[in-house]
């Protein structure tokens, strides 16, 4: 017999027998450690700290600018921007210039806007030549809310910029800043293909009285677009130009609300004594609930500017003469 038969004999019972049940043997379960407490959506609590507009979760704010996830940063940053935070000039002014995250430097770009120091328009001015568009953009719209002129140079460059938005918030930019050395860019802009970047550079000339601009603003004047022949003809007219006021006058009829709305403006703010009786009938007769205030006080304007006391009226209807009977 062979070893393992003889295991095999000898673990069987002989029949008859009687066996024990087996001890029962004890397993072990090894012990799971409790799971740790859910932690907080960091991105829920940066909000709640922002919808909180507390001056005193600043430094929170601060911590959260330094956070891995992006939308995190940003809205760190938007919420320490809306609180006006000076503590978050410094990382904030950091994010415009290094945040890998082209929404990041977006966001820090309108937070230092709303800042408003020398500080944070030197941070914005470095950022004109970002990489990103809406970063090159939001940094020119910013330095124009601050008018922030020293920096007008390197705004006026972005006139050429291939991004249409970021020369049209540029040109918009330079139309707050009023800076005279803006002007040649300006006049260039009038050529741009695009209208509204127009209707900017034409705006942004008006308040500059530059002299140099008239031919270019007199070629303009014949722009397709209305509101960039308004802009124009309200350029001209600050520069005593003539036919200036006689085209604004004009165009106080103009079938397009939003073209009297800036005649109506031009000669509040530039046009002379005989304007205000044109303005006087336009106000008169406009029916449109927007447009009418604002020729309101356009019309206010003039009259302050001339010292015009006593309301001037259009002029009265021609009377009909009548031939009196004669009598026999």
């Amino acid at each position: 017999m062979t070893s393992a038969a003889l295991l095999v004999a000898l673990s069987v019972a002989p029949a008859g027998a009687q066996t024990s049940p087996p001890a029962p043997v004890e397993v072990s379960t090894p012990t799971t450690p409790a799971p740790p407490p859910p932690q907080p959506d960091k991105l829920q609590a940066v909000k709640a700290l922002a919808a909180a507009n507390d001056p005193k979760n600043a430094p929170e704010l601060l911590k959260a600018v330094d956070d891995s996830d992006p939308k995190v940063r940003s809205v760190a940053i938007e919420a320490l921007g809306l609180l006006r935070a000076a503590e978050g000039l410094q990382k904030i002014s950091d994010a415009l210039r290094k945040d890998p995250d082209a929404d990041v430097r977006r966001q820090a770009a309108t937070a230092l806007s709303l800042l408003g120091t020398d500080a944070a328009a030197e941070a914005l001015a470095s950022a004109l030549t970002d990489a990103a568009v809406p970063v090159r953009a939001f940094s020119a719209e910013a330095l124009g809310a601050l008018r922030a002129a020293k920096f007008a140079p390197g705004v006026a460059a972005l006139l050429k910029d291939p991004a249409l938005v970021v020369r049209r918030s540029a040109a918009s930019a330079l139309g707050r800043m009023e800076a005279k050395e803006a002007a040649p860019a300006l006049r260039a802009a009038l050529g741009d293909d695009d209208a509204l970047v127009r209707r900017e550079a034409a705006k942004a000339l008006s308040p500059l009285a530059d002299a140099e601009s008239a031919p270019a603003l007199r070629a303009a004047s014949a722009d397709h677009d209305l509101l960039v022949r308004a802009h124009s003809e309200a350029a001209l007219l600050r520069l005593a130009q003539p036919d200036a006021e006689a085209a604004l006058e004009r165009l106080l009829a103009d079938p397009n609300p939003t073209v009297r709305q800036q005649a109506a403006s031009a000669l509040g703010l530039y046009g002379s004594a005989a304007a205000v009786r044109s303005l006087t009938a336009a106000a008169a007769a406009e029916a449109d609930a927007a447009t009418k205030p604002i020729m309101a006080f356009a019309l206010d304007q003039l009259k302050a500017r001339h010292a015009v006391r006593e309301p001037v009226h259009a002029p009265p209807p021609t009377k009909k003469t009548t031939t009196k009977k004669r009598t026999p």
